[in-house]
């Protein structure tokens, strides 16, 4: 049985850590190894493990790690000569691109966030910008090596071919998905008990939490409605968030959970799912929340259109406008039971397009589609 050897930074918790072991259990006809760069956060070696997947460790620290990590693996593909090799994360995919750059067609990419998004140039210092701009450099030098991109959305597709100057021909767009029997449909009743509003996210402000803080602050004084907000996930950010709910006296209204993977639990109980994003590679707590049928809110950018539609599955707020927000946190509120009915329309296309198997199953024909084309 041929290899397939995904190369990814780390097995910390994450959307794209996440993705490639559900993807890498259901291959079917080729062997998959997970190799990461660095070991610090292994977070997810246990599932790999679990699932019988082979983890190699390339232990790179320090500030050549780069150097060091181009000897190293190669040493791993000569040893295991994969058929094919799927990088995935930037660190990951340098290092692929620079190791085995006389070697295109052992290697593709991947697509998973909307790194150059204008709206991230925006919210930047010029120092910021000016630093993502050399990374896009190195990143367009560099993207040349590889054969092919895998891609999780059409959105980031076009926007990450534009900025590295990518044919859109060399990309396929294959969603993220998820396993459908992890989720199912509950609606709490709305009672004298808070309104429960869930957000899952990294505690970064790109993920639109101050925006979230402001609304609900909008909430409070019109108080129109008892509320909580569960927050679940960890991020740098997270003392600045805090800070902003007690400057605002909102601590009855906020309650946050940490890093949970317990998130299908959640959805269960929340009544509604709050999703403030500024840019999104596809917006995985997004589409578990399509499958869990809960009524969604959600920022009106390109990437969550594309899993929700324009309004049709869920209510769109526009980019940083917090008392839209607001606005439409209380429409799902005051019109729960058409929300819930959005919800349910919203898990008939989660099951229709990121199953979990299926998408496994458009990896595995996408590698034996570029290998035997390589030939």
């Amino acid at each position: 049985m041929q290899t397939i050897l995904f190369i990814i930074d780390t097995l910390q918790v994450g959307g794209a850590e996440k993705s490639i072991i559900e993807i890498a259990s259901r291959l079917k006809t080729y062997r998959p190894v997970i190799c990461t760069l660095f070991s610090k956060n292994a977070d997810l070696k246990p599932v790999c493990i679990s699932k019988g997947i082979e983890v190699i460790e390339l232990n790179l620290t320090g500030r050549l790690w780069l150097l060091k990590g181009i000897n190293r693996i190669r040493s791993v593909v000569d040893k295991l000569e994969p058929a094919l090799i799927h990088a995935n994360l930037f660190k990951a995919e340098l290092l692929t691109r620079i190791a085995f750059y006389k070697k295109k067609d052992l290697h593709i990419g991947s697509f998973v966030n909307d790194s150059y998004a204008v709206e991230r140039y925006q919210q930047q210092t010029a120092t910021e910008n000016l630093k993502l701009n050399i990374y896009r450099l190195i990143d367009s030098l560099t993207a040349r090596s590889a054969s092919h991109f895998t891609s999780i959305t059409n959105s980031i597709a076009v926007t990450n071919a534009k900025a590295l100057h990518i044919n859109l021909s060399k990309i396929t767009v294959i969603y993220r998905g998820r396993k459908t029997s992890n989720f199912s449909i509950s609606h709490p009743e709305i009672t004298e008990e808070p309104f429960i509003y869930l957000a899952v996210a990294r505690l970064l402000k790109r993920k639109g939490y101050l925006e979230l803080i402001n609304a609900a602050s909008i909430l409070k004084k019109e108080g129109k409605i008892s509320f909580k907000i569960l927050v679940a996930g960890d991020g740098p950010d997270k003392s600045l968030f805090i800070h902003k709910v007690k400057e605002l006296a909102l601590e009855k209204h906020f309650e946050f959970l940490g890093t949970r993977e317990d998130v299908p639990a959640l959805l269960q109980k929340a009544h509604c799912f709050v999703f403030p994003s500024h840019y999104e590679g596809q917006g995985g707590a997004l589409v578990e929340a399509m499958f869990a049928a809960k009524p969604i809110v959600a920022t009106n950018i390109p990437v969550i259109e594309e899993q929700v539609g324009n309004g049709e599955l869920a209510k769109l707020f526009k980019l940083f406008d917090f008392t839209d927000l607001a606005s439409k946190m209380l429409w799902i509120y005051n019109n729960y039971d058409e929300a819930t009915s959005m919800g349910v329309k919203a898990r008939e296309v989660a099951i229709s397009k990121f199953n979990i198997d299926v998408v496994a199953y458009q990896h595995e024909q996408l590698y034996s589609k570029i290998l035997k084309e390589s030939k």
